[in-house]
């Protein structure tokens, strides 16, 4: 058995054959449009180079790791949209006409889905997430785990519907299964980013507090065993658990832009403080994430500063939470 995870991260597509430990990276695909509001990419130049690193790997199964809230479009099975980036913000030129209650597991926002698409002025028939294009691509099914799509805010994650809409949306999954094949590789649900990494963090120490993911973006987040609303989004997990998510916090590309100034780490403090403070109570925090790498005396002496017991798990991320995934499927 030969087990592909592929982590497609937003500067850097990262995948690991789990059997044999071999970890390789290749570089996320530049944008073709970037600026203050677009953040668009060539989405089939990112479908190739998923494509090349399985063809030069040949699995036997392969496991996704994806960005959350970006999309393409398509009209009869052709690419009509470039990839809208989550780095996208073409919402904020649009007044949503409609609601979203703490069920949809998102809040309307500059880089929602549901909301950017209204802006779109060709044709489409069919809305994809990053990860259910890239499952079309290899198999021809368009699918995604509810921890995938749920962030483009469609989908009611308690009753697993979606709001009737003039397109087609992915057909979602609340386990992570196969969905198709290509060239006798086994392709399944593409996954959250964020869950993965959390899972990834978490899983072997058991830890039940609060949660700083520092990728690009960043979120802190607790996991909750219940559906509860607040300040927060409160996004799907892992066996029927929530993960409760204060979202658009400053993350590594932030805190890289903006490093040689001196409020830098005073500004950081104040929004940690403060997300923290909107979860319910945790007595402890870990911090995971790419940012680690670069500023961890920094992130410590911030977390000194809010005066609670912390850990780092830097050496985790979201390839060790799809692991974890591929190895209870070897246990069904």
């Amino acid at each position: 058995m030969k087990t592909l995870l592929v982590d497609i991260g937003s500067t850097n597509i990262k995948y690991e054959i789990k059997e044999s430990r071999s970890f390789s990276s290749t570089p996320f695909p530049m944008p073709i449009r970037s600026d203050s509001i677009y953040y668009e990419v060539d989405p089939l130049a990112i479908y190739n180079t998923i494509k090349n690193i399985i063809d030069s790997v040949e699995p036997d199964r392969v496991y996704f790791s994806c960005q959350m809230h970006g999309y393409v479009l398509m009209n009869n099975g052709v690419e009509v949209s470039p990839y809208v980036s989550w780095r996208d913000k073409r919402g904020s030129l649009k007044m949503p006409n409609f609601r979203l209650f703490p069920e949809y597991g998102v809040n309307i926002k500059d880089n929602l889905p549901r909301l950017s698409i209204e802006l779109f002025d060709g044709v489409f028939d069919e809305f994809m997430t990053l990860g259910s294009y890239i499952t079309y691509k290899l198999t021809g099914v368009n699918a995604s785990h509810i921890t995938d799509i749920a962030p483009s805010g469609f989908l009611n994650i308690l009753t697993m519907h979606y709001d009737n809409q003039p397109f087609r949306l992915p057909t979602v999954y609340k386990d992570v299964e196969c969905v198709g094949n290509y060239n006798g590789s086994k392709v399944y649900t593409p996954i959250g980013d964020q869950q993965l990494s959390i899972l990834g963090s978490t899983h072997d120490s058991g830890f039940d507090g609060y949660i700083l993911n520092l990728g690009t973006a960043a979120q802190v987040c607790t996991v909750s065993k219940e559906f509860v609303s607040g300040d927060y989004e409160s996004r799907p997990y892992f066996n029927n658990q929530f993960l409760l998510t204060v979202t658009g916090i400053p993350g590594g590309a932030y805190v890289i832009k903006n490093e040689d100034n001196p409020n830098l780490e005073e500004t950081l403090y104040n929004v940690y403080k403060e997300s923290i403070e909107k979860l319910p109570k945790r007595n402890k925090i870990t911090a995971t994430g790419g940012l680690l790498e670069r500023k961890k005396d920094m992130i410590e002496r911030i977390f000194k500063k809010i005066g609670i017991p912390y850990e780092f798990y830097e050496s985790k991320d979201a390839l060790h939470g799809l692991e974890i995934i591929s190895n209870e499927e070897d246990l069904k």
